[in-house]
């Protein structure tokens, strides 16, 4: 890996990027939110506050926030271009307008806020840019302080009597003349208008939240700064930032061991969710699932690559089951639930009412879910699907959790309150409103019936016509704290009974694959065995070889023993004479030396006996050892070998007849296809044990919160008053924020938001305070844009697909990289486009995946391979281009009206003339497809998507004008702006058929047509979206030569 880059570097480098992205508006209309506000003009006299007050409310009071002027953001953005070159064709579109300035006053004209006046980032910034001097940007904080202050003392006028004076219009246009002069802004960006927004409140919620002129993360990334200079920052942004490095890296596709591991059955959590037709996970969904919930430590990130259509949804829900469960376990833990929260001491008066602040147990923290996302269609799809009926089994009747809340707030029917949109303040005031208020479905009902005071609405005038909310109905709410206990009791023994069925399910599991692994020990023991048995035979073969010539030699020893014995007696019985020896007579001295000769020969052929009788004797021994070995290996080998017969007959057996998938070396060897289609280990049997365990483990959560019920409702009772509020100004109180929102994930598991929510949502949340933090189209993201969530959660798990769309960068290259340059970060590691928040996750993961492409090796987070949307050639289209040939098709055939009317997938040939990028004759062509549809009474699911703005502002007002939609879909007028766009609109999204209208048909806009080509991402997106059926329209013989266009070409006639 890299070395890091200095946190503080980079994060001074995210800051001066979002410095120059403020927030624009085109109508000042759309600063508007609820019911409760409207635009007034500032300007006329007099001003909104000194005429006559409208009538208000009763316990409400107006409010006016008023805009000073506001700068043409198009303009600035072309005088930044004219500076900083960006070469590509196709740029993101600016228009409106950025504020310069705000400030609320009351309903007297007094300014209620210190400071007074909010400034913008952008206008303070447009200088610096302009002159070059791109560090000063990261100085944004001080720079804010200085003119807020400045701003303040001008606005922020108390009489001798010490009362705030009310803004006058002279007020006014000094501000507006300060804050020229201070900002140093061209006259010709500066828009003359100032207007306010009126804003009733409730009395004690005071003033409203000041309109956010700044990029969403400016205060969460100054945040991160102080925490790395107070050496304080969390686990999880350490990882983020590489300043830690992953514990271990393993690249998961080539490290069969390493991916056998993590897929045991002793990983494998108890429950998992019980999906439509209870499906199982595949081999990698499963990986990247036991990954999550048993190897990630504090502060560790888990990145998972999941291209279109392979399950990342399904992988989310899987791991919601993991932690509900392990939270459910610890809800267990507890013989009585409302011991689990304990008095603070802390208290909210509202109205005549006190609200006690509790402080929630440390073992039921760590489980809140927070799914994040740059992509507002991602947030809204997450949050519900989750909950939707068509997420879980048809037969898993028994899964049912606050239904009838959940179906208000989702607005369908569903199964249970498991997820739930937050986010910006609309979001929040929305959930609010139905999820604590509603007086038929709100928690706030249900809580206090649970709690033991007995609720009813009334039906109508007379006060004696009432029934039983509809919640209390539903749910069940238990009659007083005596009930809810027993159902306690009762849940709470169901679940330990059902988890333990399932670990011992999975335990047993464990031992066959142990039995599984100990089948290559053995065949190594059994090929060792035989191997021994072979070397013995050698040597008895070979032994019995040496006897024979042994034994010869042995033979021939002892005769030629004998022999020389009797030549010794022959020669002894011809011993000369007495005389003869005593005079040593010529014959005598012959017979001596003979006789010397004899006894010499003999004693020669006595010594070869002897060699001859020992080596004969060693041999016999070695032969007697050897038959001994020899019986012993090969009863060793036949024991070796039946044991191994036996082994693979069991896990043969297994293998056929329990629907489960081994993982053993037989299992590595299998097609690529083969494997990743597979789900290892779990049969119907043990997966339905875990599906009941998640059933019981709702029930647990369920029956926890009627036992709690009297804690629970003071603690959402003050988070409601919180989010109507905004603010926590009591040190105290907000120190116990985290135990406020982990009460009301005990009761919504999992919680979403967009990014851009995450800073005024969260403020005030400590580090560490949430659980985990799932992050959804992670590829989209900018890398700035998840720190302020990583930095309020202990674990990480980010799902994207870098090749998918990148993030959208509004500001010129140039620009971006200088900036990144200026502050000694490094651009490819750390700037938009090319990083995004998945980039950085896979970098810090532990497990990886690598892609040899064309352009070289790309490295990824854990992949997810099984793809289940498109048909080919979408699918083919998409596995060359983006995923070298990696990805396996599990698509069903489906249906497809739209493909019997119009044909298979084909490319319409249009060689029509172009003005910029539009070619009306490949309108005409898109409109002969609809009127095809249209005139067979088939349903226009599909999208019309093309690389170019331009080509979708013209498409949509062919089609409008043509009027070809009266009378065939339900409103004319939002099908085109939801089903007509560039390729960028519609990631996250998908449909039976669509029409890719490619434009820039010119032959002098081939750089265009190859912005459009390379990368692969856009294709990849476009054809990805297509579920059945896919349409190009344009110049082949232009296109088929632009990237990945040309694989495009090849593959649809």
């Amino acid at each position: 890996m890299p070395p890091p880059d200095n946190p503080g570097n980079v994060l001074s480098s995210w800051i001066a990027l979002e410095v120059l992205s403020p927030q624009t508006f085109t109508d000042p209309r759309d600063l508007v939110s609820g019911s409760y506000s409207s635009i007034v003009p500032i300007g006329v006299t007099p001003l909104p506050w000194e005429g006559e007050e409208g009538p208000v409310k009763p316990n409400f009071r107006a409010y006016y926030q008023v805009i000073l002027d506001t700068i043409y953001f198009d303009k600035a953005i072309h005088s930044l271009l004219e500076i900083y070159a960006d070469k590509r064709p196709e740029r993101p579109g600016v228009k409106g307008e950025a504020i310069m300035a705000t400030v609320i006053v009351d309903d007297k004209g007094r300014p209620c806020r210190e400071p007074a006046g909010n400034i913008s980032s952008f206008g303070w910034g447009l200088k610096p840019a302009l002159d070059r001097d791109l560090k000063r940007l990261s100085e944004w904080s001080a720079a804010e302080k200085k003119w807020s202050e400045e701003l303040h003392k001008l606005l922020y006028v108390k009489d001798k009597a010490g009362e705030v004076l009310p803004l006058t219009a002279e007020k006014l246009v000094a501000a507006r003349q300060f804050l020229h002069e201070a900002l140093a802004i061209p006259a010709s960006f500066v828009k003359h208008k100032s207007f306010a927004i009126r804003t009733y409140q409730p009395v004690r919620s005071g003033a409203p939240e000041p309109l956010l002129l700044n990029s969403f993360f400016l205060g969460d990334l100054q945040t991160a700064i102080r925490l790395f200079k107070q050496q304080s920052a969390n686990n999880n942004l350490q990882r983020y930032l590489g300043v830690l490095p992953p514990p271990f890296r393993t690249p998961l596709l080539k490290d069969s061991v390493a991916l056998e591991q993590l897929i045991a059955p002793e990983r494998i959590p108890p429950a998992r969710w019980p999906g439509p037709g209870r499906h199982s996970l595949v081999l990698l969904q499963q990986a990247a699932v036991n990954a999550a919930l048993g190897e990630v430590k504090k502060g560790d990130i888990i990145a998972v690559n999941g291209p279109p259509g392979t399950g990342k949804t399904t992988l989310l829900r899987d791991m919601m089951a993991g932690l509900i469960t392990a939270r459910a376990e610890a809800m267990c833990t507890f013989k009585d639930p409302a011991t689990a929260f304990k008095e603070s001491g802390e208290k909210i008066l509202i109205n005549s009412a006190t609200l006690r602040l509790h402080k929630l147990d440390a073992r039921l923290k760590g489980f809140e879910m927070l799914i994040a996302s740059s992509n507002n269609k991602a947030v809204e799809n997450v949050s519900a699907e989750l909950p939707g009926l068509q997420a879980i089994a048809a037969d898993a009747e028994e899964l049912r959790y606050f239904t009838a809340l959940s179906d208000e707030l989702l607005g369908k029917e569903s199964w249970g309150l498991v997820a739930a949109v937050l986010g910006n303040a609309q979001n929040r005031n929305k959930f609010r409103e139905k999820f604590w208020w509603d007086r038929e479905v709100g928690m706030s009902t249900y809580l206090a019936e649970a709690a033991g005071t007995e609720q009813f609405v009334n039906n109508g005038v007379d006060p004696n016509e009432r029934h039983q909310p509809r919640i209390i109905a539903t749910a069940h709410a238990p009659a007083g704290e005596v009930a809810a206990r027993a159902n306690w009791k009762a849940a709470r023994a169901d679940f330990e009974e059902k988890l333990n069925e399932s670990r011992e399910r999975l335990a047993a599991l464990e031992r066959i694959r142990q039995k599984v692994l100990g089948l290559s020990a053995l065949v190594k023991k059994a090929a060792r065995a035989k191997a021994a048995l072979q070397e013995a035979k050698r040597q008895m073969k070979e032994a019995a070889g040496g006897w024979n010539a042994l034994n010869t030699a042995f033979q021939q020893a002892e005769e030629a023993v004998l022999q020389a014995r009797i030549a010794v007696a022959q020669h002894e019985s011809l011993r000369p004479g007495f005389w003869a020896r005593l005079f040593n007579t010529s014959s005598v001295r012959r017979w001596k030396s003979e006789r010397e000769v004899k006894l010499l020969q003999l004693q020669l052929a006595e010594k070869k006996q002897a060699a001859a009788a020992n080596s004969f004797h060693h041999l016999q021994r070695l032969i007697m050892e050897y038959d001994i070995n020899h019986n012993k290996l090969e009863k060793r080998s036949k024991h070796a070998a039946a044991n191994l017969k036996q082994a693979e007959r069991e896990i043969e057996k297994l293998r056929t007849t329990s629907g489960m998938q081994l993982i053993d070396d037989h299992f590595f060897k299998l097609p690529h296809g083969e494997q990743h289609l597979s789900s290892p280990w779990c049969d119907p049997e043990t997966q339905r044990l875990r599906d009941n365990v998640f059933i019981a483990a709702m029930k647990v959560h369920k029956a926890f919160i009627d036992a709690a019920a009297k804690p629970l409702k003071h603690n959402l009772g003050a988070l409601m008053h919180f989010f109507s509020n905004g603010n926590m100004t009591d040190i105290k109180k907000a120190a116990l924020l985290a135990d406020l929102w982990s009460s009301l994930f005990l009761i919504v598991p999992g919680i979403s938001t967009t990014f851009a929510s995450v800073e005024r949502m969260f403020r005030d949340l400590p580090l560490d305070s949430l659980g985990w933090l799932l992050i959804d189209e992670a590829g989209q993201a900018l890398p700035q844009a998840a720190v302020g969530a990583l930095m309020r959660t202990r674990h990480a798990v980010v799902v994207g697909d870098p090749m998918q769309i990148p993030p959208v960068v509004t500001l010129p290259e140039a620009l971006t990289q200088g900036i990144c340059r200026s502050l000694k970060t490094d651009p490819n590691r750390f700037n938009a486009p090319v990083a995004s928040a998945q980039t950085l996750a896979d970098a810090a993961t532990c497990y990886y995946a690598e892609f040899e492409g064309r352009s070289g090796t790309r490295i990824a987070g854990m992949p997810l391979l099984v793809h289940r949307r498109c048909n080919d050639p979408m699918f083919s289209i998409s596995n060359a281009i983006a995923y070298e040939n990696l990805m396996v098709t599990a698509k069903r055939p489906g249906n497809s009206p739209i493909r019997d009317c119009l044909g298979a997938s084909a490319w319409i040939q249009v060689t029509g003339t172009a003005s910029d990028k539009w070619c009306l004759e490949e309108g005409y062509a898109v409109l002969e497809l609809l009127g095809r549809l249209k005139q067979s009474a088939i349903p226009p699911e599909l999208y019309i998507v093309t690389p170019f703005k331009i080509v979708a502002d013209s498409l949509r007002t062919l089609i409008w004008d043509a009027g070809i939609l009266n009378g065939w879909v339900d409103d004319p007028g939002k099908w085109p702006q939801e089903r007509i766009g560039t390729v960028h609109t519609v990631q996250g999204r998908e449909a039976e058929a669509v029409i890719l209208v490619l434009g820039a048909t010119m032959e002098d806009q081939d750089g265009a047509r190859q912005w459009a080509g390379d990368p692969p991402n856009l294709l990849n997106v476009a054809v990805t979206r297509a579920k059945e059926v896919l349409y190009v329209i344009g110049n082949r013989n232009r296109w088929k030569t632009a990237g990945v266009f040309h694989d495009l070409a090849t593959r649809v006639k």
